[in-house]
């Protein structure tokens, strides 16, 4: 059952807020004590939980709710007759070892609670591997649980909740958020029907929260049927996260920067693309080993046509995406001439030596004339930006998301601008058949842009 909290914000009409939430597929409305404590009884088209943080539990009277969550002090919280009860331990700085959890639940269970709720803090991709030990010794034991990770690193615990838990808790909106981590709701309905899903995910730095690579990847899941699903893992080590996900059972990750290189390492085999560019953006798990592809190049050739025949081309930035762009541009039109703007040249001439491309300073990119721009600057500034070579001539911004200042930029020159979306579709695409098998259907890409602008338009970046 899905279970959503009523907000500040809708503090003032509760029912409203209610139908809204049923409407989006919620079972039950939280009304915690701390964020909501004056609320009034209202007619509610939801059982409604009530959560007692704090001393307060003159909610309890009020609402006479059909839950009531109280923080593993039972005798302390009068429960309505027919209300049942749910003990919560929270730890909002880590994650205790397995032991003091066990411990922590063996106090607990001594009140014959309806359920167990234990909620911490996720310093490290161990510590899930702590909470799923926690969940299947809850299971085994037959008792109605929840055990949920918050923080960024918790993903992958949202992602399967529905799977283990009593209650899932959710939002409607990322700014309504009661929890760190919690997930929206239309994300939880690209995941229904799993069973024994197979795990994937996209590994990169702290930036990643705000992928959209989980809506993409679960979307193609349901929409093929298939039994998985896929998370999100930033991270600042590449090391130690990879051997959690060993434990974790990771069957196959997106990786982006900054990763890209330690990923074709970590690969004991790797496509042809991938050895010549010496990055991996695909791992896909083969026994015990992984294998390493790329799929960039891919995405930006099938992103845009556009690219077809064109002859002068700039590129912004020497970052990891550059030369996956080199070979797509080049795939899409063998005559052309490449230049790519850097801020340090030198180390750019260096690392793009095998491709006959020529490198010039970042600065120098407003004297040059070119039928395609391509940003590869990870930063949202306003590079210098070339003009265009004829009215055909195309800007693309490999991100996404939003508008940048390039883009902005872009526009203000005239050029045709198009940003990284249909990129991020298409590679996906290529990762999708790597993780499963399986050929994407002709009119994929074009369910997932109706996916992405409904979600974007809820959870606009």
């Amino acid at each position: 059952m899905f279970v959503i909290t009523l907000p500040p914000s809708a503090a003032k009409d509760p029912k409203a807020f209610a139908q809204k939430a049923k409407r989006a597929g919620a079972d039950i409305l939280e009304i915690r004590s701390d964020l909501t404590p004056h609320v009034e009884r209202f007619s509610s088209p939801l059982p409604l939980l009530v959560a007692i943080r704090g001393t307060d539990v003159g909610l309890i009277d009020q609402l006479t709710p059909a839950y009531v969550d109280s923080e593993n002090v039972a005798d302390a919280v009068w429960v309505p007759k027919g209300s049942k009860l749910i003990l919560s331990f929270h730890d909002h700085a880590a994650t205790p070892s397995f032991a003091i959890l066990k411990k922590v639940v063996t106090g607990m269970l001594t009140e014959k609670p309806w359920a167990i709720k234990i909620a911490t803090f996720v310093q490290s991709y161990d510590d899930l591997v702590t909470l799923e030990k926690l969940q299947a010794w809850l299971e085994k034991n037959t008792q109605r649980s929840i055990v949920l990770g918050m923080g960024p690193l918790a993903h992958l615990s949202r992602v399967t909740s529905p799977l283990h838990n009593a209650l899932t808790y959710a939002t409607l909106n990322a700014a309504d958020a009661a929890a760190p981590g919690q997930l929206p709701m239309s994300l939880y309905a690209l995941m229904k029907g799993r069973k024994n899903p197979k795990l994937f995910g996209i590994l990169g730095g702290p930036h990643i929260t705000a992928s959209l690579s989980p809506v993409i990847h679960n979307a193609l899941f349901q929409r093929h049927k298939i039994d998985a699903l896929y998370s999100c893992f930033p991270s600042e080590n590449f090391a130690s996260t990879m051997k959690a996900f060993k434990k974790l059972g990771i069957k196959g990750l997106s990786v982006t920067a900054p990763f890209k290189h330690d990923a074709f390492e970590a690969a004991s085999k790797k496509e042809p693309f991938a050895e010549k560019l010496g990055v991996a953006n695909t791992l896909v798990k083969s026994g015990t080993k992984w294998k390493g592809f790329i799929t960039d190049s891919y995405g930006i050739y099938e992103g845009y046509p556009e690219l077809e025949n064109v002859q002068k081309v700039a590129i912004l930035g020497a970052g990891g995406a550059v030369p996956s762009a080199i070979l797509a541009v080049r795939s899409r039109s063998h005559s052309a001439r490449v230049t790519v703007f850097a801020r340090d040249p030198k180390k750019a001439k260096k690392n793009l030596q095998q491709f006959d491309v020529t490198v010039d300073d970042l600065a120098h990119a407003s004297s040059f004339m070119a039928d395609a721009v391509i940003c590869a600057v990870s930063e949202d500034i306003s590079p210098p930006l070339p003009s265009r070579a004829s009215k055909k001539s195309i800007a693309i911004d490999l991100r996404y998301g939003k508008e940048t200042q390039f883009m902005k930029a872009a526009r203000a020159k005239n050029f045709r601008v198009r940003n990284g979306t249909d990129m991020l579709i298409h590679q996906a695409l290529k990762q999708f058949r790597h993780f499963t098998g399986k050929t994407a259907y002709d009119d994929d890409a074009s369910y997932l842009r109706k996916i992405l602008t409904s979600f974007l338009s809820h959870h606009g970046k």
